[in-house]
């Protein structure tokens, strides 16, 4: 999709955030944050220092200011590429929002997406970019699907990471339809 000024403005404002995103993804996860419908939330699983939360949050603000809500216990673990994550990324993703934000849409919830699966609010998105095992991606899809609305996008993070692709090509084509491609994203939606 072709960058508008708003969009070149968030991209300068957040340039200083850490992620571990792809300016493509960053794109798209504003835009199709900003088609969210009405009366449905976005659901992030997994975030690192706020970088697409604050994409998610920015383009939602610029379509029906959907609430954003980002699930990240934040403990020390290290991902399955030797990346090392903490509490500390939790102090810096507050600092990130709280610096570079100014809406009161964002919800950070610091348990691990096992420990809030009793969601009962629409979900008009899903970012699942949290626990890459693949029973780890198995668990947030099984567990956070039943909400996403009809139409409702799901979106899987790192989907050329050998165990995500394991599970997505066990996905339900009677469940959700592949849309596209956007850099490691892939996007379905649900039927």
């Amino acid at each position: 999709m072709n960058e508008d000024k708003v969009l070149k403005k968030v991209k300068r404002k957040l340039k200083k955030v850490n992620g571990q995103i792809l300016d493509i993804e960053m794109n798209e996860l504003y835009w199709m944050a900003s088609k969210v419908p009405l009366n449905s939330c976005i659901v992030e699983i997994g975030s690192y220092q706020g970088k697409s939360t604050l994409f998610l949050a920015f383009g939602t603000k610029r379509g029906n200011n959907n609430m954003v809500y980002s699930i990240d216990p934040h403990l020390n673990f290290v991902g399955v590429n030797g990346g090392i994550f903490g509490p500390s990324d939790l102090r810096i993703k507050y600092k990130n929002i709280s610096k570079n934000y100014d809406g009161d849409n964002i919800f950070i919830i610091a348990l691990k997406s096992n420990q809030v699966c009793n969601w009962n609010m629409p979900i008009g998105m899903l970012f699942i970019d949290g626990d890459h095992s693949y029973e780890g991606v198995k668990f947030d899809y099984e567990n956070y699907k039943k909400n996403v609305i009809v139409g409702g996008k799901i979106l899987f993070h790192d989907s050329i990471m050998p165990e995500i692709k394991r599970f997505l090509n066990e996905l339900d084509p009677n469940e959700v339809r592949f849309i596209k491609d956007v850099g490691t994203i892939k996007v379905f939606e649900k039927l």
